[in-house]
């Protein structure tokens, strides 16, 4: 009798996606384990595995800049550095999923400043780059 689709699959993973030790452990010939892996069954279960280890990594890696990012903000006393803490943590957990962006904030015009409006250091230093380029 030959091995389930779902033997095959939970061997596979246990061999950490092996082919030649899925073969010599279940006697398939190779065209036998390209078939087994032209199956949309097979296919589909083992990308939904695939989908599911990287999900899993994504959160686990995500969890530990979390807390790198919480370390940070409560050891530093520098409020530039805990600011950029905070930015990146937010950041972080609109990408996981527990905080909603804000439209209201995206939908905002980035405020430009016109020549006059400009601070004079800001209009100093433009001089000095122009004055030393070559």
């Amino acid at each position: 009798m030959p091995p389930s689709h779902s033997d095959l699959l939970a061997a596979y993973l246990e061999l950490h996606g092996n082919p030649l030790a899925l073969c010599s452990r279940f006697s398939l010939s190779p065209i036998q384990l390209l078939a087994l892996f032209e199956d949309p069954v097979f296919r589909s279960r083992l990308q939904k595995v695939e989908e599911d280890r990287h999900r899993a990594a994504a959160v686990k890696y995500q969890a530990i800049a979390a807390d790198a990012l919480i370390r940070v903000m409560n050891l530093t006393t520098d409020p530039i550095e805990r600011r950029r803490a905070a930015k990146a943590l937010a950041r972080l957990s609109r990408q996981m999923g527990t905080l909603a962006p804000c439209p209201a904030r995206r939908e905002l015009p980035t405020p430009t400043l016109r020549h006059s409006q400009r601070p004079r250091f800001y209009l100093q230093t433009r001089r000095r780059r122009r004055a030393a380029r070559p």
